[in-house]
């Protein structure tokens, strides 16, 4: 039973050390910079966003949209950070390159 213990905190431990490769790191460091104020750190949406209905992310739904939608939810989102959506959100396309944004997506969807 120790045995096991050990073992499964010691696993544990390594799946959560992985090194972010530089791409996931500046994906985190937009995240944190341009996008959590209105979506929350962790894609949750503070309560006065949420009411104006700001995007939650990293729910079930969006999880699944990724799984089943794949490459065609990443495109719509990474289309929407380009273009911006509504008043709420500017575009940033004149900001962010699409390897940004991509990586953007990716961190999104890891959510």
């Amino acid at each position: 039973m120790l045995l096991f213990s050990l073992g499964g905190g010691f696993l544990g431990g390594c799946a959560s050390r992985r090194t972010k490769s530089p791409e996931e790191v500046r994906a985190a460091e937009i995240w944190r910079a341009s996008c959590a104020f209105c979506h929350g750190i962790d894609g949750n949406p503070p309560p006065e966003w949420a009411a104006k209905g700001i995007r939650r992310f990293g729910t079930l739904g969006m999880k699944l949209g990724f799984f089943f939608g794949g490459d065609k939810m990443r495109a719509g989102i990474a289309r929407t950070i380009a273009e911006g959506k509504g008043s709420e959100m500017k575009p940033f396309k004149d900001y962010l390159t699409p390897q940004e944004i991509a990586a953007l997506v990716r961190h999104i969807e890891n959510l």
